[in-house]
């Protein structure tokens, strides 16, 4: 067999998250929610960077909304050609549908946090922490220009494999949750 090349791996994993029910994402969000939100790496930051789930991606909105709520600073990204930046948002209301119907931070403030921890989306993964996001390279430019983040991935079970292949500028999460399972990635255990 064939191995298969990070545009077929998309390809075939968008349309499996786009077949789930909304009870399985709800089921699935709401697991990975509670060991994100009882994680030391969460309840010791300051700053969360996160995106604004869709598409049946594992829901981040109630985990914005509880760390609004938590009073940490929260921010969302913003694409500006070929880079992203991070604004804050005080609350949902400071979001607008932007380019491809993703929303986004309209008219707040743009953050450069040294610390705190980054979001990172991706489509497949695999439990040595390689990961096939959406293919603009955004998240990976992001996490190399910002080694002090920790950056944390979100997955159904069904997307993490065995392995995948990638390529020198991959960047990796430093965590990946899934309902069932966290695998860490982390080189240096930030946290000890």
């Amino acid at each position: 067999m064939m191995e298969q090349t990070k545009a077929e791996l998309r390809k075939q994993y968008k349309q499996k998250r786009r077949a789930l029910t909304p009870e399985q994402v709800t089921v699935a969000s709401a697991q990975i929610r509670k060991q994100f939100l009882n994680s030391h790496e969460y309840k010791d930051c300051n700053h969360l960077l996160i995106y604004v789930s869709q598409d049946n991606e594992v829901d981040t909105v109630e985990i914005i909304k509880q760390a609004l709520t938590d009073d940490k600073v929260v921010a969302v990204p913003k694409v500006y050609g070929d880079h992203m930046h991070f604004h804050r948002i005080h609350g949902m209301s400071d979001l607008k549908v932007g380019a491809y119907g993703i929303l986004e931070p309209a008219g707040c403030e743009m953050l450069h946090p040294t610390e705190g921890i980054l979001i990172v989306p991706g489509i497949v993964f695999d439990i040595n922490g390689h990961r096939i996001g959406y293919g603009g390279g955004y998240y990976d430019r992001y996490m190399k220009l910002h080694p002090g983040l920790t950056a944390v991935a979100f997955a159904y079970d069904y997307q993490v494999l065995p392995e995948i292949s990638c390529e020198s500028f991959d960047e990796r999460p430093d965590q990946l949750l899934t309902p069932s399972e966290i695998y860490s990635f982390m080189e240096n255990n930030k946290y000890d």
